[in-house]
């Protein structure tokens, strides 16, 4: 009787355990050369062409040009900020998926004041493979 009950307890037990999934790495790469036309401060995901253009303006460098964005392959979350005076430089730290959501954390430095003011953006680009929806998290630096 009491091997049958700890036998028992032990199955219980085994069953009840659940692991938790894990947080996936995902891959990104972040988009250049491009300002943003609309008021921060926001952050979300594009998956079309017309409203990132209706959000974004290329700018035009002597640099040389990434792949243009395709969106019927990937989409891209965008961040930002209100307009300010102050050297504010916002940076990539992690893109994962977890519990079936996207999680990005960037984080953001913000540094002098300066003779002109700026609008801070960030830009990423995400296979569509990785959809799902989205959290942002800011960490100050």
């Amino acid at each position: 009787m009491k091997k049958t009950l700890l036998l028992l307890l032990a199955v219980i037990g085994l069953c009840s355990c659940k692991k938790t999934p894990e947080a996936v790495s995902v891959p990104f790469e972040q988009v250049e050369h491009y300002f943003a036309k609309a008021d921060g401060p926001f952050s979300r995901k594009i998956t079309d062409q017309a409203t990132f253009d209706s959000m974004f303006s290329p700018t035009y460098t002597m640099e040389v040009q990434q792949a243009p964005l395709d969106f019927g392959k990937e989409f891209v979350i965008a961040i930002v900020n209100t307009v300010t005076d102050e050297k504010t430089t916002l940076s990539p730290v992690s893109l994962v998926k977890e519990n079936d959501s996207l999680v990005f954390t960037y984080s953001e430095q913000i540094g002098e004041k300066e003779t002109y003011t700026s609008t801070p953006s960030l830009i990423i680009r995400v296979d569509k493979q990785y959809d799902a929806p989205l959290q942002v998290i800011k960490v100050q630096k």
